[in-house]
């Protein structure tokens, strides 16, 4: 993962992403989560982020078209009920 994309963190590091989950929109794969360490947003503020280029799980690093994130913990799976149990 090329790493030359400017950072928007407080700190100099990355934005981190919590309670994060993937999902398919208009063609692409994007992200939403909760921001935490972005000048751009309050802490805790849902976003949704631009298409996703690549997903590094051993690295918690997350590049979209615009951003690099830091990856926190993923959003529990929800179980979809069956109405006939």
């Amino acid at each position: 993962m090329a790493r030359d994309k400017t950072t928007t963190a407080m700190d100099g590091t990355y934005p981190r992403l919590e309670n994060w989950r993937i999902f398919p929109y208009m063609g692409v794969e994007i992200a939403s989560g909760q921001i935490h360490n972005d000048t751009r947003w309050k802490d805790g503020t849902t976003i949704y982020t631009s298409a996703i280029l690549n997903v590094d799980l051993d690295e918690y690093l997350m590049e979209t078209r615009n951003t690099f994130y830091r990856l926190g913990s993923a959003a529990p799976m929800h179980r979809i009920e069956d109405p006939n149990d």
